[in-house]
């Protein structure tokens, strides 16, 4: 990356990053009396709200959290952009995210057997050009529709022997296979990189969240599904940065989820946390998150890692406002909606 769009690319992350949404915004948010109001904090007092527009009609919590994850990816391709031929790795790992989510969300649908509602929520990327495209998705109606659309694709030999091998729908082991592709796929790019240092910085943050997937996996399956440790081993990433091996087939062999926890928490991750508001709501592992994403915005002299940082930090960013909307929503207290939220222990009051 030349010195010109490094120094872009590093001033316009920490600038938004400065301009990040704190818990007092968060808590003020969970004090509104409804989503219209909510929505109207956001517009008129966050960066969010040069991306969101309802006109003269009253924003209602699905519309509201659409614009939002819309806004998130407008965002944050604008970064990539703007960090040009050494970002590439960064925009790739954005569509193919995007991708998955998509698959994923269609597959929900799928399962319920209301695929023709998932084009209501699609959020599906103009990009013509690029091998994760799902051309026709919106369209599809059927596992088999579904199956035509892989072809050719990305995804093609990913997902569709699991789709054929099963009759209906198998989501558990269709999302685990999505998020080990995008893993695997971004390790190697990750990998190739000139300086071993970024390299490793990089697959830092990756492979947290893939370790960190798994361990979210074990826990809603014992808790859940019942599968069994040898189909639970297979859906795995197969990566590991923090927990031994030894605690990975203890996981495996637990026999509920709270075991499953117990037994994460006993290791190097438990240091981090209490243990006892990880079950407060939402998905627990994306608590361990913000403290290294803070390090590496905060830290990192490497545009890469300082923008792949700040990309997950905006999917925290948008999940935390998700929790206040439906809190909101839903008349939670203040004191219980900021349980929720995915903060840096140093941001937190």
């Amino acid at each position: 990356m030349s010195g010109n769009a490094s120094f872009a690319v590093l001033t316009r992350v920490r600038a938004q990053y400065g301009a990040r949404l704190r818990e007092s915004d968060y808590l003020e948010m969970a004090s509104c009396k409804s989503v219209p109001d909510v929505a109207s904090f956001l517009r008129e007092r966050t960066a969010y709200g040069a991306f969101l527009a309802w006109g003269d009609s009253v924003p209602t919590r699905g519309l509201l959290e659409y614009q939002l994850r819309k806004a998130m990816l407008a965002r944050s391709f604008a970064l990539c952009k703007a960090g040009g031929a050494d970002t590439a790795d960064l925009r790739d790992y954005l569509l193919l995210r995007n991708s998955v989510n998509e698959l994923v969300g269609f597959l929900r649908f799928l399962a319920a057997g209301q695929s023709e509602r998932y084009v209501l929520s699609a959020m599906l990327l103009p990009e013509a050009s690029s091998k994760f495209s799902l051309h026709g998705l919106g369209q599809a109606r059927t596992k088999e529709d579904l199956i035509s659309c892989l072809r050719g694709s990305f995804f093609e030999k990913i997902l569709t022997p699991a789709l054929q091998s099963r009759d209906g729908v198998d989501l558990p082991l269709s999302e685990a296979i999505l998020d080990r592709a995008v893993y695997e796929f971004m390790e190697k790019r990750f990998s190739a990189r000139s300086s071993g240092a970024e390299a490793d910085a990089l697959k830092e943050i990756l492979l947290l969240k893939a370790e960190l997937g798994d361990a979210e996996l074990l826990y809603r399956a014992k808790t859940y599904y019942g599968l069994s440790p040898a189909l639970l081993r297979a859906m795995l990433s197969g990566f590991r940065l923090r927990l031994t091996g030894a605690e990975l087939e203890q996981m495996l062999a637990a026999p509920t989820g709270e075991d499953v926890l117990r037994i994460f928490l006993a290791g190097r991750y438990g240091r981090q946390t209490t243990g006892g508001e990880l079950l407060s709501g939402g998905s627990w592992s994306d608590r361990f998150l913000p403290d290294l994403l803070r390090k590496r915005i905060h830290f990192s002299a490497v545009p890469s890692v300082v923008l792949f940082a700040y990309l997950n930090w905006l999917e925290l960013e948008v999940k935390n406002l998700v929790y206040v909307i439906e809190g909101v929503r839903y008349r939670l207290p203040p004191a219980q909606i900021r349980e929720l939220l995915l903060l840096p222990a140093k941001e937190r009051g």
